[in-house]
Order: C-alpha cells, then structure tokens, then sequence
C-alpha cells in the first residue's frame, strides 16, 4: 500500500514539477501547518512578539509568514547552509526538503519529505523499539490553496503500560487501529492529510482527515490532539478582533466493542469556538460542541438535527429544548499575557450542571465540569532559547460520559479531551532548553485519579454510561478520585541533536520513569531509548 501511494505521489509531482517550475535545491518550504509542540512553541512565542491580534487557543497554527523560517535556521543553527547547493543526502536529512520545485513567480510550489523513525530501547520488563516509514507531500497553489499528504506505517514494541491502554481500548494513542502479531509486536498506521482554502485574509476553509485541538495548555479540556486522526471541515473567520471558527466531524463510535462488521458505527461532531482578543493583554475563547449519532436509542434511524450545522456558537444547546438526546460540551479558555513572555491561561469544561440540585447537596452525580490553570513562559530566567510549563488540571466524575454510551466524547475509543478521562487531579511540568544544536527537555506529571475496582463505575471510564453511576442515579457525594485511589508518576528527560528543520528531525536520548500505584497494582517501570526520526506530529506518552 505504501509503494502506491509514493508511486501517486511522486506522479503528482511530477505533473506539477513541469507545469512551468524551476527546481530549487537550496530552497527551504516549511510545512503551512504546525502540528508538533516544539515548533508550536517556537511560532507561539514568535507571533506574541509580532502580531497579538489572532487566537492563539485555536490550533494548530498556519505559517503564514516566512519570517518564521529565518527563526527555525536559526533555533536549528542551520543558517549558513541557506540558499547553498547541496547533496540529496544533506538536503534531505540536514538542511531542507528532499524534493522541491517552486513556480517562477514564488506563489506555487510542491514539496516532498521522507518520515521516519528508528528507535530501540530497554524496560523493567524486556526490549522495545519502534520503526516507523512514511511519507510528506506539501503543495500551495498561488498562495491560497494548501494541499498535505501524510502517511505513517509503523512497527513497534512498547513498554508495558502502553501495552495496556492497547489491551485496554484495542488502540494505539493516537495512532489507530493496533494489530498485534504473536512476537508481541504491533502494526497500526495513521493517513493525516487536509486541503485549506485561503480566499482572503477574513476567510479560511479546510477539508481533512486530521487532528485538531483548542486551548494554550499542555493538555486540553476542551478538544485535544491525543486521538486518532478524523474526517472533517473546518471555517474559520477573522474579522478585527474577533475570531470564529466551526469543525464539523465525523468520529467511530467504539462503544459496542467494535462488533459491527459491516463497518464500524459512527457518530458526529460539531464544534464552535469565538475567540476576542481586543481586551489588552486577554485573550477570551468560548467553546461549544455536540456529539450525536444517526441512531436512537433503540438503534433505529433518527431524523438529523440540521440546527447543528448552523455555524453559530450555543445555537445548537438550544435543540436541547427541541428534545434532542445529544452529548453537549460547553466551555471557555482565558489566557493573560505579562510582558509579552509569560502567559498565564486556563479552562473550564462544562458538561452538566443543574444548579437546583445545589441546594439539596454536595457533589451531584450529573454536576459534571473540570478546570484547568497554568503559567508557560517562553523567556524562562531571561533565557532565549528556553521554555517552561506549569499546569494543573481536574476534572470531576462522569464529565464526558452520557447515558448513550455511543455518544459519548470520544473518537474511535479514545478520550477527545484528556487522556485520564475524569475523574482526576493532574499536576504537569514540561520545560525545555537548547544549546546550540542540543535541545534538553523534561517532563513531569503527577496525578491522582479514581479507577474502577471489577463491575463498578466510580466516574473515571468515560466510555461507560453516566446512569450506572457507583452511587446510583441522582446520587450526591460524588467527589474527584472516587473509587480505588491512584497515584500515578511519570518522569521523562531526553536530549536530541536537531538536524533538519523542516522534518525537526533529529537523534534522540531519553529516560522515562513511571510509577502507577494503589490497592490493586503497584507498577513501575524503567525505559531508556535511543532513536533518529522525524518529528512533525505529537504522539500521546505522557499519562
């Protein structure tokens, strides 16, 4: 399958490489989309010092700019080898893309890069590795229209509690479908690719299969990047200071155990976000989705609510009064800038709340909300090359969990937010420093949660229905880390020697330790690795 899609890839080129093209070896074309934490955090910190006016909740950005790529050769220390002919190995592993043609007005151009990954390591409990391959096909069209073609195929063996989340929801984080072999290895591929549309600097419109995600934390609690890949459409507008932005999508629906086999079940998604950024120095966001299925809860065909194409935020908790049975999130993300280099920022997610039911008592099974607070700081101790993160995050009980388990907030079996689910308290640190071309980053997390003992539902299973509440239905006293207490450590710190700055490609060294601890299992493991990939997507190993 991987050989035809180069095949068609390399065609398409083709084609456009001699519709009037010049080949530019020394050229450089960045990705129009960023989609990895370090260049996230590099075009945040860039735009904050340049142009305060856009939302920088909705992610991911688009590089508009190619100011931005005079910084990245810089971060890279790679400006002396700009505009020079080199050879396809150094352009394709060191300087820039490996394939790349640009129209003679500078308006077109198609780029295309390997994707890879080579990592071997050790655990507690034996070897891991993952190998990866793939392929990168970027094209613009006069400046307006943005093509991205992206395939990963990948073989690995993980560490134990990888292992487990796969046991668990029969999914690789992030990354679809698992395949497990009887070498305890496993097989799962991911396609990521969109085309945008960019008929003016008020309008923007996106077809794709991809990932999306809404916030200014580490985590979001709102709608994250942590699940698989997903069909959607998304506009976006920009008028002054206000920013609107819809997605509608189509997610899998893993709630009957993958049991359909004439295709798997699918639910959808619609999910509005208006952001104003005319206050000084306060970026204000609300948030708004629903997730509905064609079906009603006796699996017969329902009629479609059309009220929730309406691209209007809190329109659609409306149909709420029509009868409607669906799965409404809504929230809003607030961030506060000081000088420009630190940001202080949070959420609050609201899935249900019935305020009568405050004045008969305290944690109300169906009070369903969690909060988020974090500082970043893109100039950490007056150091330009450095960042660092703190964030705290809770989420109570049952919060994106509904009595119709198929329309719960997931996609294809997992959390569309955080990774734990609900029912937690979570404590994140992620700081990172470079020194030349040495980047040295750590991460921490610490959290505390209530997992489910054999039969029960304390809250933290979002994939279960609500209404088998452990404490029943309409109960009270439902608090966070209900059910068995965990305590959950993990630890990672790694040092990369960045290459290329168009695929951040680089070699790797990195020591995780994770500590997983209750009544029922004491887990602990060790994992050290080396590796030399790319690195243009977030991959879910933090939890």
């Amino acid at each position: 399958m991987l050989d035809r899609l180069l095949k068609i890839k390399l065609f398409i080129a083709f084609i456009l490489l001699y519709s009037s093209v010049t080949v530019t070896f020394g050229q450089q074309q960045f990705p129009y989309k960023i989609q990895n934490r370090l260049y996230t955090q590099l075009y945040e910190k860039w735009l904050r010092l340049n142009d305060t006016s856009i939302s920088f909740a909705i992610q991911p950005f688009y590089n508009s700019n190619p100011n931005f790529s005079t910084l990245l050769n810089k971060y890279f220390n790679n400006e002396s080898n700009r505009g020079k002919k080199q050879s396809i190995i150094k352009q394709t592993f060191r300087v820039g893309n490996m394939f790349n043609a640009m129209a003679t007005d500078g308006k077109s151009n198609v780029t295309i890069n390997p994707l890879f990954g080579f990592e071997i390591g050790k655990t507690s409990n034996g070897s891991i590795y993952n190998f990866n391959r793939g392929i990168r096909l970027d094209a613009s069209i006069d400046n307006k229209v943005f093509i991205s073609s992206s395939f990963y195929e990948n073989l690995s063996r993980f560490p134990t509690y990888i292992n487990q989340y796969i046991d668990s929801l029969t999914v690789v984080p992030g990354m679809g479908k698992a395949r497990n072999d009887k070498n305890n290895q496993v097989e799962y591929a991911i396609p990521i690719g969109y085309i945008g549309y960019k008929p003016s600097e008020i309008f923007y419109f996106e077809l794709g299969n991809d990932k999306n995600f809404i916030g200014n934390g580490h985590r979001s609690l709102l709608l994250s990047d942590i699940a698989y890949s997903y069909p959607y459409f998304k506009m976006q507008t920009r008028i002054g200071k206000f920013s609107f932005q819809t997605i509608w999508a189509q997610f899998v629906d893993a709630s009957r155990n993958w049991a359909n086999m004439n295709g798997y079940d699918k639910k959808y998604g619609a999910f509005n976000t208006v952001s104003y950024t005319g206050f000084k120095n306060l970026e204000l966001n609300l948030f708004q989705s629903v997730i509905w299925n064609n079906k009603d809860s006796l699996g017969n065909k329902r009629d479609q609510e059309w009220g929730y194409f309406v691209p209007i935020i809190f329109f659609n908790t409306l149909n709420f009064n029509n009868g409607s049975p669906d799965n409404t999130v809504i929230g809003a993300d607030i961030s506060y800038t000081i000088k420009k280099y630190t940001v202080i920022y949070g959420q609050l997610v609201v899935d249900d709340f019935n305020v009568n039911e405050l004045r008969n008592g305290r944690g109300y099974f169906q009070n369903k909300y969690g909060i988020q607070l974090g500082v970043k700081l893109f100039k950490p101790f007056k150091l330009d090359n450095a960042f660092a993160r703190i964030e705290f995050n809770t989420v109570r009980p049952y919060t994106y969990a509904n009595k119709i388990p198929a329309i719960n907030y997931t996609h294809y079996g997992e959390a569309l937010a955080h990774p734990l689910g609900a029912n937690f308290r979570e404590l994140l640190f992620d700081a990172n420093y470079k020194i030349k071309r040495f980047l040295v980053s750590s991460n921490i997390v610490l959290a505390t949660y209530g997992a489910d003992s054999s039969n029960s539902d304390w809250g933290k299973n979002i994939y279960k229905s609500d209404y088998l509440s452990q404490t029943g239905i309409f109960s009270f006293n439902n608090k966070i880390a209900q059910g068995v207490k965990t305590n959950l450590l993990y630890a990672n710190a790694s040092i990369r020697y960045l290459m290329n700055p168009i695929t951040n490609s680089g070699f790797s060294l990195q020591l995780t330790y994770r500590k997983e601890k209750s009544n029922l299992v004491d887990n602990n493991d060790f994992i050290y690795s080396i590796s030399f990939s790319t690195n243009l997507i977030n991959v879910l190993k933090e939890f």
